[in-house]
């Protein structure tokens, strides 16, 4: 093992093929896994995803949380491995408070851009055009506020319970499309229905 590699990561271009395809495969499928929960939060909201348009805006709205999380991910993951971050917990809320300032910012900006969006592209399509723009408008807002959050205390909590920050990455997407789904459905089922 290298120095400065700890176990439980993943080894360089050094190691066996079929180590690194059996430790990245296990996690691919956790996540595919968990991915599944999606599609009961869409049963469970059925009426709403069938006699609205919010499904047409699902892919937006769980991507924005996707890439907003991402950019959190990957900033606390570069600080970590960089020590620009320690690993404490006056750090941790050094980062969390940037973050949620950063993520309330950018939510904002998305929320209205969002709002303009669907209120102008097909708010003509809609029986309640003003309330399907607030739904999205006010879904992708939290759906980013919170992704940027997760997304920058995700390898904090992955290296607390020793496994590597950068597994972190992929989780984000799954984690932010799961929450993403179920905000969109519990927001459109108070406004729309």
């Amino acid at each position: 093992m290298k120095a400065g590699r700890k176990r439980n990561e993943e080894p360089g271009l050094g190691a066996p093929f079929t180590s690194v395809v059996a430790r990245r495969s296990a996690a691919l499928v956790v996540l595919l896994l968990l991915q599944s929960m999606s599609s009961f939060i869409l049963v469970r909201y059925d009426d709403i995803v069938r006699n609205t348009m919010i499904p047409l805006f699902l892919t937006m709205l769980v991507g924005a949380g996707g890439n907003a999380g991402n950019q959190a991910t990957v900033r606390s993951i570069g600080g970590l491995l960089s020590g620009e971050y320690r690993f404490t917990k006056k750090q941790c809320l050094r980062v969390l408070r940037r973050e949620l300032c950063i993520g309330l910012v950018c939510a904002t900006l998305l929320a209205v851009v969002g709002f303009v969006r669907v209120h102008v592209l097909l708010g003509a399509e809609e029986a309640h055009p003003m309330r399907l723009s607030l739904a999205i408008a006010l879904s992708l807002f939290l759906i980013v506020t919170i992704s940027n959050v997760v997304g920058c205390l995700l390898p904090f909590a992955l290296k607390l319970v020793k496994m590597d920050p950068e597994h972190a990455g992929p989780a984000i997407q799954v984690i932010m499309d799961i929450l993403g789904v179920l905000i969109t459905c519990v927001i459109a089922q108070w406004l729309l229905g």
